[in-house]
């Protein structure tokens, strides 16, 4: 299911993927707030769709999406589950969710 943006959308150029409940779930969690975090301090967030779909920009007839800051760290939260980030484990990448963590690894972008 979770795989790089760009394999269905060649552009605009998206970052996203799906939330899941764990590193090798496979049900998804949504209404979650994810943040990435630039090196410049630069913040932008969003929220997991209904089946944990997320992506960072808005939905519409002409779809937009946001400036990313890279390289980023990212971090996911949902009350009153406690906040898991990226940055904890030294991870910080300028690429989209869905191009290392997809079907064919065992790390899902998750939240516990």
């Amino acid at each position: 299911m979770n795989q790089p943006c760009a394999n269905c959308h060649a552009e605009p150029t998206y970052v996203g993927g799906y939330l899941y409940d764990s590193p090798r779930g496979s049900g998804t969690i949504a209404e979650a707030t994810l943040e990435l975090t630039g090196s410049d301090g630069t913040v932008v967030k969003t929220v997991s769709g209904p089946e944990g779909m997320f992506f960072f920009g808005t939905n519409g007839i002409n779809t937009t999406v946001q400036a990313i800051p890279v390289p980023y760290t990212a971090c996911v939260s949902k009350c009153p589950t406690s906040r898991l980030c990226s940055v904890t484990n030294g991870h910080t990448t300028n690429a989209d969710c869905g191009t290392c963590h997809d079907a064919s690894i065992d790390d899902n972008v998750y939240l516990r």
